[in-house]
């Protein structure tokens, strides 16, 4: 099976039927879900470089595109 196979054929099919094929205007992908787990496993402490090693990335792109965005959520003014 290929990823475009699986894409085409199950996931796309399995996400008009729940209706979950677009959510917030954002067309739901595979790659959706790695976004989200990476984000997940940071947000429960685990380390860049575990992180890196499951999804077969460098700890420097976790940091610069996952870390770095979370740590200036925490920094945004909240509303009085």
């Amino acid at each position: 099976m290929t990823a475009s196979n699986f894409r085409d054929r199950g996931w796309t099919a399995i996400l008009s039927e729940l209706g979950l094929s677009m959510k917030e205007g954002i067309k739901m992908t595979p790659y959706n879900c790695r976004d989200t787990f990476i984000t997940l496993q940071a947000l429960q402490g685990h380390s860049s470089t575990t992180i890196a090693r499951w999804v077969g990335n460098s700890s420097k792109i976790i940091e610069e595109r996952y870390l770095d965005r979370m740590r200036l959520d925490h920094l945004r003014p909240t509303n009085i």
